[in-house]
Order: C-alpha cells, then sequence, then structure tokens
C-alpha cells in the first residue's frame, strides 16, 4: 500500500471515530428545562396579574381603610369636626338610631343589566299575584257551587217536612220555622199572580191601568209591614245552609223517621238505626 493510500486509510478512521462518538444532547436536561419554561411563565402570570385581579385588590384595600385613621384629616373632614361630629357617633344632632357604619357597596358582578334584578323581583309578585288571585277564584266558584247545591237541598227537605206535616194552618207565622219560608215565598207569588190576574182583567182607562201597575212603593201585598219583620225566619235563614239542612234532616229523621238522603220513611226508629246507613250524605 502507498503512502497517499494509507493517509486516506487513516482519515476514514478517524471519521468513522467521530461518528461513532459523536456526543448526542441530554434527553432528561431538555425535558427538564421545558418544565423549568413552564413554571417560570406561570410565576411570571402570577406576578402580571390581570387588570381585574389588581382593581379588586385596590378596592378592598381601600374598604379597609377608613377615612377617620389617616393622619391628617381631608377637608371634608375638618369641616365635619368643626360642625360637632365625633367619631363612632351618627350623623346628626341628637340621633341614636341611624347608622354609624357607611353603607356597604355591592359589586356587581353577573352579566344582567341594570334594573334586571328588579324587573325578575317584579315578575315573580306578578305571578305570584296571578296564582292567588287564581285560587282565590277557584275556591270563590267552589264555594258558589256548594252553596246552590245546598240551597236546591234545602228546598226539597221543607217540601218533604210540607207534605208530611198533615196540619193545615192558615197563619204563616205558625209554620215551623224550619219551612217557614218555604210557605210564605209561595204565598207570596200566589198573591202576585192574583194580583196581576185582576189587573189585566179589568176594563179600565190607560190613566187608571198605570196608577195599577205601578203602586206605592211601600205598599205590600196584603201583608203589613208588622208582618213582615219575622226575626225567627230571618235568624234561621241567617245561619249557614250545611246547619240549616242538618237541622231539617234531623227534624225529618227524629219526627216521621225519615231519612231525606234514603227518600223514604222507615217503621219506627229501630227500623231506620238499622236500615239506614247514617245521616250524611256521604254514608249513601
Amino acid at each position: 500500500m502507498t503512502n497517499s493510500e494509507q493517509d486516506k486509510q487513516n482519515v476514514q478512521d478517524s471519521q468513522d471515530d467521530d461518528y461513532m462518538t459523536m456526543a448526542l444532547p441530554d434527553v432528561s436536561s431538555s425535558l427538564l428545562s421545558t418544565r423549568q419554561r413552564k413554571i417560570h411563565a406561570q410565576k411570571e402570570k402570577g406576578i402580571n396579574k390581570s387588570y381585574r385581579e389588581r382593581e379588586r385588590e385596590r378596592r378592598e384595600e381601600g374598604l379597609r381603610f377608613s377615612l377617620m385613621d389617616t393622619e391628617k384629616p381631608s377637608k371634608a373632614m375638618n369641616m365635619m369636626f368643626k360642625m360637632g361630629y365625633t367619631k363612632g357617633t351618627a350623623l346628626g344632632q341628637g340621633c341614636t338610631q341611624s347608622r354609624i357604619e357607611p353603607l356597604e357597596i355591592n359589586i356587581k358582578t353577573d352579566r344582567a343589566g341594570i334594573g334586571h334584578e328588579t324587573a325578575q323581583k317584579q315578575k315573580i309578585v306578578r305571578e305570584t299575584l296571578k296564582i292567588q288571585d287564581e285560587m282565590e277564584y277557584k275556591t270563590r266558584v267552589r264555594l258558589e257551587n256548594e252553596t246552590k247545591y245546598l240551597e236546591a237541598k234545602i228546598y226539597q227537605a221543607q217540601k218533604v217536612c210540607e207534605n208530611l206535616n198533615k196540619k193545615s194552618i192558615d197563619e204563616p207565622r205558625k209554620v215551623n220555622v224550619l219551612w217557614r219560608g218555604l210557605v210564605i215565598e209561595r204565598i207570596e207569588k200566589e198573591k202576585e199572580r192574583m194580583r196581576k190576574h185582576e189587573i189585566l182583567s179589568r176594563v179600565q182607562s190607560l190613566d187608571d191601568l198605570q196608577n195599577e201597575v205601578k203602586p206605592d212603593r211601600h205598599t205590600q201585598v196584603e201583608w203589613s209591614q208588622e208582618d213582615d219583620q219575622d226575626l225567627e225566619l230571618d235568624a234561621f235563614n241567617q245561619l249557614d245552609p250545611k246547619i240549616r239542612l242538618e237541622m231539617i234532616i234531623d227534624y225529618l229523621r227524629e219526627n216521621y223517621y225519615y231519612c231525606f238522603w234514603c227518600g223514604c220513611a222507615y217503621e219506627n226508629v229501630q227500623d231506620l238505626s238499622d236500615s239506614c246507613p247514617g245521616k250524611r250524605e256521604e254514608d249513601h
């Protein structure tokens, strides 16, 4: 081998050695530097606080600081002291129940507009009142229907009492108060019908007919003012419809062994007790 060839071989061997012994970068140190950069970035972010955070901190610091504790009072404080104000007391002369601490500042944190909360409260109040009105309406309608139902049952029970009572009574005041109103109402309707029939049957002039159709507003149809004042009947009619119906039903059961809800009369008290399920409508 010649000298030139020997030199080329040595150069090639040295190049192979350099390739085999090439220093590779440390992977662990690379990852560590990346982690350190992230930590440093987080620290920088903590140091460089946002405007909102800085504003909040300044506000909290300002609220913790009292203007009364300053070494050099402001002109406004000096003016208040000259007018007689002292620390720890309320404003005004002789005010013991007034506010000592200033109004607390509540920072708005939501995105709702000004007045939204008030509008929401008003909406809730309106909805609550609407629900109450609906409930009151339903209750009123239910009570009216119950009253109409009870009045109809009272009328039917009064007719049963009148039919079972065989006594012929000419004087309405002598009729039992339980169905006296039914008798008086029927007599009034009958007399009103007869009066109208009598008026229409007469052959009179137009003036006389008008005077007959329009009687004095203070006159009553064959009833004096004294007869109209039936205090016992008025007191009975003032009772609750449920109580009036119970009184009539008890009268029928005690005097005629008659059950209004069964719609029939029994032979005696024992038969009524054994055959009738009870004196209430719910029992039937």
